[in-house]
């Protein structure tokens, strides 16, 4: 097993977390960090409006942390967003606030690899609270529409866990914020991979995520059920077209987004048939929104498109052409929306 330990100078890291309402899992998330070696670590913490005692918490627990105190939730992109701009390290490491580290080296290693590697977004093995790891083998992977699912080919890094250089980021043009949460990891991953950057997951160290401490996850009902809520519903659908509108070259496009949007109407339809109507106001409403921000995400997509390196044949044979809606369905059933 290779080890990346530096011998030397140790590396700056800005650890970000963003929290709402989180206090739950942050005597263990601060710990984690406190009990980093090998690298000199600087801990941004940016509250969106919690009502519980986060910021009291966090005061105690980690003094020397930067807090930026947001009157009001601005969501995960602008939040993080906010923390970069004070941000002193050369390498940025976002973290959810609902993760532990078992490994006093991980940033060490994981900063190391991303360096001496030359990887622009790396991220590590992610295992849940019982050590079981989360994607089960596989990578987290795209299908053509933008939904997101296991795969064998990695296609983007997990938001929960994201190291990149400083100065990369801001060269990627940050976290979109038009996106108040879920897939905006996937989008700042794709236009990295559109950029012709490399993406990477370091096996050799892992972390524990507990999954939707921080945010509204899905759960499982039963092996055959599960439940995902509206909110998180709606967020990603009108997230994942904008991926598409802003990412795809307009040849694809002419392909993909018709049949996008047949699929959801026809989902749509679906939750009306299973008795399920908001859910299909949901979705219609996820189009709507892309409507109506058209100008802005034009906007966003011509700065992307010129800078563009890498063709969509390229983008797309590390995808899969499978929707994993579909996959999910059949596996899973049809989810309950609370």
């Amino acid at each position: 097993m290779t080890k990346f330990i530096s011998r030397t100078k140790n590396p700056s890291v800005s650890v970000i977390s963003v929290n709402f309402n989180g206090e739950k899992w942050l005597p263990g998330f601060f710990k984690s960090i406190r009990n980093q070696k090998g690298v000199n670590v600087e801990m941004i913490f940016v509250d969106n409006n919690s009502n519980d005692d986060s910021l009291k918490i966090t005061q105690k627990l980690f003094p020397k942390a930067k807090i930026i105190q947001n009157k009001s939730n601005l969501g995960f992109g602008k939040a993080n967003n906010q923390g970069v701009e004070i941000a002193s390290g050369e390498i940025l490491f976002f973290l959810n606030t609902d993760i532990e580290i078992p490994d006093p080296y991980v940033l060490n290693k994981m900063a190391k690899y991303l360096l001496d590697k030359k990887v622009f977004i790396l991220g590590p093995r992610i295992v849940d609270f019982d050590g079981f790891e989360v994607t089960r083998g596989k990578k987290m992977g795209l299908d053509i529409f933008s939904s997101p699912g296991l795969s064998k080919k990695l296609f983007y890094i997990d938001g929960c866990s994201i190291m990149i250089k400083k100065k990369d980021f801001i060269d990627l043009g940050k976290f979109d914020e038009k996106y108040f949460m879920y897939s905006e990891d996937i989008d700042l991953s794709w236009r990295a991979r559109l950029f012709d950057k490399k993406l990477a997951v370091y096996d050799e160290v892992n972390i524990k995520h507990f999954g939707g401490g921080s945010s509204s996850s899905t759960h499982l009902l039963s092996k055959t059920k599960h439940m995902v809520p509206q909110f998180r519903r709606y967020e990603v659908e009108k997230n994942n077209l904008r991926n598409i509108l802003k990412n795809y070259q307009f040849l694809t496009l002419i392909f993909i987004l018709p049949l996008f949007c047949l699929l959801n109407l026809a989902e749509a339809l679906l939750y009306l048939m299973t008795r399920q109507p908001r859910v299909a106001r949901k979705i219609t409403s996820s189009l709507w929104w892309n409507f109506i921000n058209i100008d802005d995400t034009l906007r966003e997509r011509i700065i992307i498109q010129k800078r563009r390196k890498v063709s969509d044949w390229e983008i797309v044979k590390q995808m899969t052409f499978l929707p994993n809606k579909l996959v999910t369905f059949f596996h899973i059933g049809i989810p309950k929306i609370i």
